[in-house]
């Protein structure tokens, strides 16, 4: 709670600055969103662009992100005017994330004239440079994320010269995937350099972000940059994201000024952000973005750091992050999801330690000492298994089918797995192990030479089917599926013995099953088209 009230506390300051500010001269740069992902939505960088480029304006952004990340944009925004950044972000452990930035703002060809408006032969030109510095990081797990910057201001027109020193904060509280908040203060301490006494405006802007569906966002941000007293909030700008294909991004948006369109291509690590801007009186603008992560993520690098330690040490580490009951629900189901994610792949070994580790989080879970039971029988004999062939997919089926709690389909499938190499002494091992712990045993079958047992199973399947013995047929068939799940034939005989016994709804998804493994069958494709009609 003492947390969320940081957050209310911001929110209220930016106003109270607000209604003091002063008669101050801006620098436009310093409020402008650079990246083309948030120019295409309206320039709603707080309520939809949270990437590497909204950081020069809300350095909570920074702890969003958990990679390294190296960003470029360019703008050609009018005639012989142009704007571009470069930025790097680093994250960290312990510290934070950190992000560096440089921007320039320049405009060329401007023709210099007399106190006569008489042209002179001479052109200048305005140049603004910023360098900036930004931190991050998240202040409750998931939830809420902080940051703060600091900025160098250069800014040259023809003979003049100025330059400031100046401070951002920001904050994105997540309520969940679907609804977040974020707001940002500008300038709220400012030095000048130099002779001038411009000063800075103090800007504030709030953004709200939803996510209705999972491939549709909305968002509006609304805010104050200047010193018209007749308002207190004198910006807006809404956007929209569609994410059609799972790599391209549709964009569009408006504001006070403008209307924008444009798109983004993520491909893997890379992600590559257009947007096109039509203002009223200048005509129309382009934007271009280009960024690219690299590197293990701060999730990873935590995962391999808690590998290293020793299992009391580890504890304490773990125990020292996670400050409330629910960061630790949210790890203990981390570890757990990550856990059946490795067990199902053949990591065993790898499996039993994040089951550990989340017994450590929650000692009262019978669930994970389950798994962990049958794991521990497994690891003896196979701490992983990379499926290669045919018997390492058949072993991989069959342990999970124990870990799983089916014992009998893992019975079945590792004795058909051991028919295929019987000379396995390791196959031999696990089958009694499991046979053992499960009270679970099958009849070895013992199939003709050159056969193995899925054979034998089609041919009994067969001589069921001609006898007319369809439930049986329907058995064995079944039986084949638990050792061969793509078993092609098995589909259409099951098929065909659904269809004998007057259930057609069950025939057609048989068959549809065995011409998805096999398209070419195009005879089953004509038999399925004529029963439909």
């Amino acid at each position: 709670m003492k947390k969320f009230n940081l957050f209310i506390l911001f929110v209220l300051l930016g106003y109270a600055t607000q209604l003091v500010a002063i008669q101050t001269q801006p620098l436009p740069v310093l409020y402008y969103p650079l990246g083309a992902k948030s120019n295409a939505m309206g320039n709603t960088y707080n309520s939809l662009g949270l990437g590497i480029f909204s950081t020069v304006l809300n350095p909570a952004v920074v702890g969003l992100l958990n990679r390294k990340e190296v960003g470029v944009t360019t703008s050609l925004l009018y005639e012989n005017t142009v704007l571009g950044s470069v930025g790097y972000l680093h994250p960290t452990l312990e510290q934070g994330n950190f992000v560096f930035n440089i921007l320039y703002l320049g405009s060329f060809g401007a023709k210099e004239t007399d106190e006569y408006n008489i042209y002179t032969g001479k052109e200048f030109s305005y140049n603004n440079i910023i360098t900036s510095f930004g931190w991050g990081r998240e202040l409750l797990l998931k939830k809420l994320y902080i940051g703060g910057g600091v900025k160098f201001c250069y800014e040259n027109l023809y003979n003049y010269t100025r330059g400031f020193i100046t401070t951002t904060t920001g904050v994105v509280y997540k309520i969940n995937h679907a609804i977040w908040f974020a707001s940002n203060l500008n300038n709220l301490i400012s030095l000048a350099i130099g002779d001038t006494e411009d000063r800075l405006p103090i800007g504030i802007n709030f953004g709200c972000g939803l996510k209705p569906f999972e491939k549709l966002s909305f968002g509006i941000d609304i805010g104050r940059d200047n010193n018209d007293s007749n308002n207190i909030l004198n910006k807006y700008s809404f956007g929209l994201e569609w994410n059609p294909i799972s790599m391209l991004f549709i964009r569009t948006g408006k504001n006070e000024n403008e209307t924008s369109f444009g798109f983004g291509v993520k491909v893997r690590d890379i992600n590559f952000d257009y947007a096109a801007i039509l203002q009223e009186y200048l005509g129309i603008s382009h934007r271009v973005s280009l960024d690219f992560k690299f590197g293990k993520s701060l999730e990873e690098i935590w995962a391999e750091r808690i590998k290293e330690l020793p299992a009391v040490e580890e504890l304490e580490v773990v125990e020292a992050r996670l400050q409330t009951e629910d960061e630790k629900k949210q790890y203990f189901k981390r570890l757990l999801d990550d856990a059946i994610k490795q067990y199902r792949s053949g990591n065993y070994g790898q499996a039993l330690s994040n089951f550990k580790k989340a017994k450590e989080i929650d000692p009262q879970s019978t669930e994970v000492d389950v798994y962990i039971d049958r794991l521990q029988l497994v690891t003896v004999l196979y701490p992983s298994l990379t499926v290669k062939d045919k018997i390492s997919r058949l072993l991989v089926r069959g342990i999970n089918f124990f870990i799983d709690g089916d014992p009998l389909s893992s019975v079945k499938v590792i004795n058909y797995a051991l028919s295929l190499s019987p000379e396995d002494k390791d196959i031999q091992r696990l089958l009694t192990k499991i046979e053992e712990k499960t009270g679970v045993r099958i009849e070895k079958i013992e199939s003709p030479a050159g056969m193995t047992i899925v054979d034998k199973l089609h041919n009994e399947s067969l001589v069921a089917f001609r006898k007319r013995d369809y439930s049986q047929t329907v058995k064995l068939c079944e039986e084949i599926l638990i050792l061969e799940p793509e078993d092609v034939l098995a589909y259409k005989r099951l098929g065909s013995a659904f269809y004998a016994m007057g259930e057609k709804t069950k025939a057609l998804q048989m068959w549809r099953r065995a011409l998805q493994l096999d398209p070419r069958d195009e005879k089953l494709r004509r038999m399925i088209e004529s029963i439909k009609k």
